[in-house]
């Protein structure tokens, strides 16, 4: 399904002027935003600084760490080594690491287990602090040697249990298999088909443009952390870097129809295998290297990822073919900003706006908060730019009742529900809203208005 270019065209506008206007109230250092459509990037931004020492601005092209989207890099490449006939799914990991085999409780667990966050092993092995930056991620030498002697902390194959180290496994089946290096098979089914210039396996390349991380805040704020910290043994699990940009094209191509995968291997791949929490109103589950999250009446495909001094977050929409990625530079990271972006992309994908109503479209200002305005097919709706889903604080419906005048429909009844919004025009565009009699200006004449109220002690 593809939408009209004009409706995301429209899309991308708002959203970077909310987000221009939303990004200061996250205290954040810095935020990038990336949106594909069937595969092809539409949108790019970013908002504050790539390190707080050197208040370097952030670009989109700045690269992040990826951290645990890495898992569906790796899982991509699991199923296209299964195209090719060089594993199976359900394969004994034993089968392929002899050296595995002696610790039968792990050379028995299967691929698909690994794959799917099934194998019940702990979640970061045994000395888990090299995420606080206490100690060097563990080598592979170092993993090695855990797996010879882990078991199992839950009974496997009974219900999902993310781990780190139980996901590790799977790079030595994909080397094993194919008798390649994990980053040379990274680079030849995935980077350079897909042209990824910007995304590797490690750390990033010291000459190109590089994000810093930012720890979470303390009394001192936001401390900046080294962005080529290695991830050693978890390349594979937490180690790729790469741009929102280049994320948001590589997992549209992971799983979108007629990507990386044949149509076979990409339903398989997108198969549900576990619940990552199960109650009535929101059930979430996890694929093979894929989480799939219902959102409205679709389900949404991705990963999340953390790592020293990052966050972030990519998700696909089948039925629409949008991809939004968003990065983080800090812990403190609000990653349900891309819910919010969603949500907009898939209003704006949707409506049929009558003309007439598009001059009332704005951001009005008053002393007690920002309101926008929002055409739909038949009425204007009234939101905040203020909030984290723009949509979701979606307060009022204005119906047409005269010329440049609006009934206020669908309000709580402290919204002056009833009564009537009237739209000053000049050049065919509304200058000013009057909220039952409320002056609204436009930020310009806003801007005015806030000189003569500033307090001069």
């Amino acid at each position: 399904m593809s939408a009209p270019n004009t409706n995301l065209t429209a899309a991308c506008r708002y959203i970077q002027s909310w987000l221009d206007f939303y990004f200061p109230q996250l205290h954040t250092p810095g935020l990038s935003v990336a949106i594909a459509h069937a595969g092809k990037p539409i949108f790019a931004g970013a908002w504050g600084v790539a390190n707080t020492l050197t208040q370097e601005k952030l670009t989109p092209q700045h690269i992040f760490r990826a951290a645990s989207h890495s898992k569906t890099f790796t899982a991509t490449l699991a199923f296209l080594l299964k195209e090719q006939g060089l594993l199976r799914l359900d394969d004994p990991l034993g089968q392929h690491l002899p050296w595995l085999r002696p610790n039968k409780s792990l050379a028995n667990l299967t691929l698909r287990q690994a794959l799917s966050h099934s194998t019940g092993i702990a979640r970061d092995g045994d000395q888990p602090n090299f995420w606080g930056y206490d100690h060097p991620f563990p080598t592979t030498t170092e993993w090695k040697e855990y797996y010879r002697q882990a078991k199992p902390v839950i009974t496997p194959g009974t219900q999902f249990k993310y781990s780190n180290f139980g996901y590790g496994l799977v790079r030595f089946v994909l080397e094993a298999a194919s008798q390649e290096k994990y980053e040379d098979l990274l680079q030849r089914l995935i980077l350079k088909p897909l042209n990824l210039k910007h995304t590797g396996p490690d750390q990033p390349h010291p000459k190109t443009k590089v994000a810093a991380g930012h720890s979470y805040p303390s009394p001192n704020g936001c401390v900046p952390l080294d962005p080529f910290l290695s991830a050693e043994g978890l390349m594979s699990v937490t180690g790729i870097h790469s741009t929102p940009t280049e994320l948001a094209k590589a997992f549209s191509a992971f799983i979108l129809p007629g990507g990386l995968l044949t149509e076979d291997s990409r339903r398989e791949f997108l198969h549900p295998q576990w619940p990552i929490n199960d109650t009535p109103t929101n059930k979430r589950w996890y694929c093979h290297g894929v989480a799939k999250d219902p959102l409205g009446n679709n389900y949404l495909y991705g990963h999340g990822g953390g790592y020293p001094g990052f966050i972030s977050k990519t998700l696909v929409c089948p039925s629409t073919h949008l991809a939004i990625s968003v990065g983080f530079n800090t812990l403190d990271a609000q990653v349900n900003i891309l819910r919010g972006i969603y949500d907009l992309l898939k209003f704006f994908y949707h409506r049929k706006p009558a003309k007439r109503l598009l001059p009332y479209e704005g951001r009005f200002y008053n002393l007690w908060g920002t309101t926008d305005i929002l055409a739909t097919n038949d009425k204007l709706i009234v939101t905040s730019p203020h909030s984290i889903s723009p949509l979701d604080s979606y307060t009022a419906e204005l119906t047409p009742r005269q010329k440049h005048a609006f009934t206020i429909t669908k309000a709580d009844g402290y919204s002056s529900f009833g009564q009537t919004v009237e739209f000053k025009m000049q050049q065919g565009q509304a200058v000013e809203m009057l909220w039952a009699g409320r002056h609204n200006p436009r930020l310009s004449v806003y801007q005015k208005q806030l000189k003569t109220l500033t307090y001069t002690p």
